[in-house]
């Protein structure tokens, strides 16, 4: 279930929501989109079944990226490791 904190006057997030994360030094990526999931959702106005199908797209791809780009890092270290260790461009 996806939670909402919502102002019932205008059906808009709170605006301690966005005070909390300008003033969160080190908000995750994953935090930041969140945050960023639910204010498509409640632009969009979509229901609960489909806000939570539309938020499980987005954090499912954003995590195999970010898998993705880890490992490609790790990689590219390694790579760099054995270059300097011998020398030579690999």
């Amino acid at each position: 279930m996806v939670g909402f904190m919502k102002n019932a006057d205008n059906h808009k997030p709170l605006l301690f929501i966005n005070l909390l994360l300008m003033e969160t030094p080190k908000v995750s990526w994953y935090h930041k989109l969140l945050h960023e999931c639910r204010a498509m959702i409640d632009r969009l106005q979509l229901n609960e079944q489909d806000a939570e199908l539309f938020q499980s797209f987005v954090t499912r791809v954003a995590k195999d990226q970010y898998k993705i780009g880890n490992s490609s890092g790790i990689r590219w270290a390694f790579r760099k490791q054995k270059e300097n260790e011998s020398g030579a461009p690999i």
